[in-house]
């Protein structure tokens, strides 16, 4: 039969899932009689859950059927050149969704054409879609003879190198004993992770979302951390019970259920991301691809925020041919249900006689241009844009699905929803005697503000350092040092700027530390040397730190494209 090489995928959501699936079809595009090399390949996939696809944000038992993606269905396919794959499998399917879980007809598009071309499936959908791709991948792995073994149900606690080897050490769901497998080449695709809490009342995560709604009561006041798209889903789940309808102007309005929860959204700027509306044709001009690629060729690499500021003014003026209030963007001072209804507004008709938004269609364009400025910023200026810049920048580019935002609206137009600003020095403070969490705040005048709530939920999403991560496998990994966390050392000539006095001289960005070209990951060597490992990879949110959109699956679907490309050329070189 021959030596048999191995690669390991450590879990099985969306990311693992796209990697089976892109890499079995190329192996099946290259296959041919007198390549031994391809017919030897044997794929390990190791997941803690029972199911393989899904992962946490689209597993049936985390969510309910009104949480649907907060990106539209053209950006969460699982396959880098099949940009459609997802619709054309939603509507092949339509008819069958609906006979399993009738529950989802309300939540369903009717037809596929859509004037903003903003089709939002629910999760459950993405679920399913994941699944029936996993499934397609192994029919098509035993047809072309690759063997694929499934371990689920157990939980990778530690990697070890081995010379070309890795050893992957996995205990089951039970804890019953260690296994040992081995494999030439290995994928990190764990996905997402939270932390844990011993306060009764509070939830680290919005996450399995019945547990919110089984654990707090109606009635109780709960204060909910962030403002983002996971704030919003923590929302719909807490007033679920309730009713939604349209008055005869067509305006979503909401009736609570009887004694229902009252939520407040916490955050440090106090407001919500914009509503996503239709995306048009316009072509960058100053904000692309070409422009960026010329600025990091002339500072080597080392851009300036200004630069990409301006940049960005450019073209949205031009595009507008008007000058833009940056400040006002930047800091809006209205109140969040005026400003919200407003946004509304503007995705149902557009701000152009187009009838799409045209600083969102800019800041669309292109998908790998954030994510290679965002890599080229000098250390010093990233920290600036984390620090300042950040929870602007991503209100605008993540933002709400209508439908999502005309129901924020009705909760706060009817009462039970509140938005409040904490500023950036605030604390929660946890009182164990009475089990009640303070919230202490200044407001805009000054004063300090004090509320008590027996429940918090923690919906500011997933954190961006990877050391946080409780798994036994991320502190194994850290320990080894076979995976690194980001690390810059500030440029010395960026002294002397007022508002980065406290910025330190090393900056650890929190992200498992990656070559952004390949996706391999950077371990230290004997030397205490980082080095770039040969044949281990990481993909997803793990990466967040350093690579600004690496939780989006249209990223995650070109990362593992191209991972699984490097790997297949590097088994035809064997041959």
């Amino acid at each position: 039969m021959g030596q048999i090489y191995s690669l390991a995928i450590i879990g099985c959501g969306l990311t693992g899932t796209s990697m089976l699936c892109q890499f079995i079809g190329m192996v099946k595009n290259k296959i041919t009689g007198n390549n031994p090399v391809l017919a030897n390949i044997k794929i390990i996939i190791f997941e803690k859950n029972s199911h393989m696809g899904p992962g946490l944000p689209y597993e049936g038992k985390n969510i309910f059927p009104f949480h649907i993606s907060n990106m539209p269905a053209q950006d969460m396919s699982i396959f880098a050149d099949r940009p459609n794959d997802l619709l054309d499998w939603f509507f092949n399917q339509k008819t069958n969704l609906e006979e399993m879980y009738p529950e989802l007809i309300p939540f369903l598009p009717a037809d596929r054409f859509n004037r903003s071309n903003n089709l939002y499936l629910p999760r459950m959908v993405m679920g399913e879609y994941l699944r029936s791709r996993f499934d397609d991948a192994l029919e098509t792995a035993a047809q072309i003879g690759i063997q694929v073994v499934i371990q689920n149900r157990c939980t990778v606690i530690d990697i070890k190198e081995n010379e070309d080897q890795f050893i992957v050490i996995t205990s089951d769901q039970f804890e019953n004993g260690i296994k040992k497998s081995v494999s030439e080449r290995v994928l990190l695709a764990t996905g997402h992770w939270f932390g844990t809490s011993t306060h009764p009342g509070y939830f680290s995560s919005p996450w399995p979302a019945a547990q919110l709604l089984e654990q707090i009561p109606m009635g109780a006041n709960v204060a909910v951390l962030g403002t983002s798209l996971s704030a919003i889903d923590t929302a719909l789940t807490l007033f679920s019970e309730g009713d939604f309808s349209r008055n005869d102007q067509g305006i979503l309005t909401y009736s609570p259920a009887k004694n229902t929860r009252q939520v407040t959204l916490f955050s440090r700027k106090g407001f919500l991301p914009k509503v996503r509306g239709a995306i048009g044709t316009h072509q960058n001009h100053y904000f692309s691809v070409s422009r960026l690629n010329r600025l990091v060729n002339q500072q080597k690499g080392c851009l300036r925020l200004e630069d990409l500021f301006y940049l960005l003014k450019k073209e949205i003026e031009t595009a507008y041919d008007t000058s833009i209030d940056w400040k006002a963007i930047l800091s809006p001072q209205n109140d969040p249900v005026s400003i919200l209804r407003k946004d509304i507004r503007q995705a149902q008709q557009g701000d152009n006689p187009e009838g799409d938004i045209l600083w969102q269609t800019i800041l669309s364009n292109d998908i790998s241009f954030m994510k290679q400025a965002y890599l080229n910023l000098r250390p010093s200026h990233r920290y600036w844009f984390e620090t300042d810049f950040k929870s602007a920048f991503m209100s605008h580019a993540a933002g709400i699905p209508l439908i999502n935002a005309e129901k924020i609206l009705a909760f706060m137009e009817s009462g039970v929803l509140k938005l409040k600003k904490l500023g950036d020095s605030y604390q929660l403070k946890h009182r164990s005697e009475s089990h009640w969490f303070e919230m202490c705040f200044q407001d805009d005048t000054g004063k300090l503000n004090c509320e008590i709530y027996y429940f918090v939920v923690d919906a500011r999403g997933q954190s961006t350092t990877y050391q946080s991560n409780p798994s036994k496998l991320a502190k194994n990994l850290l320990a080894s040092g076979l995976v690194q966390i980001e690390t810059r050392v500030l440029d010395e000539n960026e002294t002397g700027k007022s508002a980065w006095e406290k910025m330190p001289r090393t900056i650890e960005t929190g992200g498992l530390w990656i070559d952004p070209d390949s996706c391999r990951v950077m371990k230290k060597g004997r030397l205490k040397d980082v080095s770039i490992s040969k044949n281990m990879f990481a993909i997803g949110i793990m990466n967040k730190g350093q690579v600004i959109n690496a939780s989006m699956a249209q990223e995650c679907a070109v990362s593992a494209n191209k991972v699984a490309g490097y790997i297949l050329n590097d088994l035809m070189k064997i041959n």
